[in-house]
Parts: structure tokens; C-alpha cells; sequence
């Protein structure tokens, strides 16, 4: 070992003599510039962020300025999902199979209790009787209405009668509200047939428009000693997620 490093002391010597000391240096600088370059540009990078941090956490302003900037900008993008989810309600609206002479009056729902309250009133023309749809399934009749906004009554308020129709068989009776959410189709004379899966329709009477679709049939009641026989409905709506409307005017 000892004869190792008087050896390897000569080398080293020799190298400097001879300048093989500096190529050697040379090739392993080299070889190692683009590593560092990579590594300072990085942290060149990260210095400035925390820079920027930094300068931030010194001026509150700058700070206040940023979060109003991002409010600002949360609050044009819920403004463009509305108008974007108004603009496609319309166009199903318009595309819903009613006749062309109806003239529609879009309204925002703004709550549901007993009724639901819809943005729109006597300012804008709403009347009591008004019938309110999305696309062309019945969401109610208006009722009650102030300046600015209106109460819709539900088929399934329990106050609600609407002469109503199977398309199927073209059984008749009325669609009652039942406390809760749902509803049931009433007042069918024993002599009509009532199929579970039939749509139902408004007939036209009681300030409702004709054809307007209300439910879904889904389990039937008969008993052959009553004058009537009825069925469950199951509405085509969701009424507490409902967000755009129409008032047929």
C-alpha cells in the first residue's frame, strides 16, 4: 500500500508537469455544465416565486387585489353556466311538441314549500290560471301571484284537480296531489281500462292545456264493487330541481 501511494504521488507529479492535470479537469467540467445549468435556471426559478411570495406577503393590497380578481372571475363563470343552461332550457322548450301559437314567458324558480315560487309576477303580464311547463311536460297552475314573483300549485299538492287521460287507452278521471310527492289518477269509471306504465295527459279542461304530460301509471287500484277505479301516478319531474320554466301566456 505504502509503495501504491508513493507511486500514485509520482503520477500526479508527472501529470502536473505535463499538463494532463488540466485535460482531465477539462473533460469533467465539461461534461458536468449543462447539470449545473439545469440545477441555477431552476433555482433561478424558484427564487423568483418566492420573490414573488414574498413581495406579495409585504404588500396586503396586492393580495386584496388578487382575491378580488378571482371573485370577480368565479363569479362571470356561474354567470355563463346560467345563461348556458337558460339558452339550452329554451331551445328544449322550443323544441317541445306544442302547438306554434303558444307563447312562452321564461321564469327561474326561486323555492318550494307548499307551491313553487317562480321570478316572475304581475309586472311581467303573470295572471292567476297561467299554466307554467317545462318543455311539454305540466308543472303546475299559477295561483297566487305578487309584482315580481308567482305561486305555482304542483299535481301533487293535494289541492290539485287536473282532468287527465291515458294516452294508451284514453281512460278518463282526474289527477290528485296526495300529501307528500305524489299523486294518483282518480275517478275512473270501473268500465275503462287502466294499464300500469300508461302516460298521462291533461284533457284540455280547467284552464289547462290539452295534451300536456303529467305522470306515469305505476300500480293500479281496482276493486269491482266501486264505481271507481285509480292509480298510482309517478310524476315525469323532479319539482325540487327544477331551475328554468315557462309560463304559457
Amino acid at each position: 500500500m505504502f509503495l501504491f501511494l508513493i507511486l500514485f504521488s509520482l503520477f500526479l507529479i508527472l501529470a502536473e508537469n505535463f499538463g494532463w492535470i488540466k485535460t482531465i479537469r477539462s473533460a469533467v467540467e465539461k461534461g458536468s455544465i449543462p447539470t449545473k445549468m439545469v440545477a441555477y435556471r431552476t433555482w433561478q426559478g424558484i427564487g423568483g416565486s418566492f420573490s414573488g411570495l414574498f413581495s406579495l406577503s409585504n404588500c396586503p393590497q396586492k393580495i386584496a387585489d388578487l382575491e378580488k380578481q378571482i371573485e370577480e372571475y368565479l363569479v362571470l363563470s356561474v354567470k355563463l353556466n346560467v345563461l348556458e343552461e337558460e339558452n339550452k332550457a329554451l331551445r328544449r322548450q322550443l323544441e317541445a311538441p306544442l302547438p306554434p301559437t303558444i307563447k312562452f314567458l321564461p321564469a327561474k324558480t326561486l323555492g318550494l314549500t307548499k307551491y313553487l315560487t317562480i321570478d316572475k309576477g304581475e309586472e311581467n303580464g303573470v295572471k292567476p290560471g297561467m299554466i307554467v311547463v317545462s318543455e311539454n311536460i305540466l308543472v303546475g297552475k299559477i295561483i297566487q301571484v305578487t309584482p315580481k314573483t308567482a305561486q305555482v300549485i304542483l299535481p301533487t299538492n293535494p289541492d290539485s284537480k287536473i282532468p287527465s287521460r291515458t294516452i294508451k287507452t284514453n281512460a278518463r278521471g282526474l289527477v290528485e296531489g296526495q300529501f307528500g310527492t305524489g299523486a294518483v289518477f282518480d275517478r275512473v269509471l270501473q268500465a275503462e281500462v287502466l294499464e300500469s306504465g300508461d302516460l298521462l295527459v291533461t284533457t284540455g279542461e280547467g284552464e289547462y292545456e290539452r295534451d300536456l304530460l303529467i305522470g306515469k301509471l305505476t300500480r293500479i287500484e281496482k276493486v269491482p264493487v266501486e264505481p271507481f277505479q285509480k292509480g298510482e301516478i309517478t310524476p315525469l319531474l323532479d319539482y325540487s330541481k327544477l331551475v328554468n320554466v315557462f309560463v304559457i301566456k
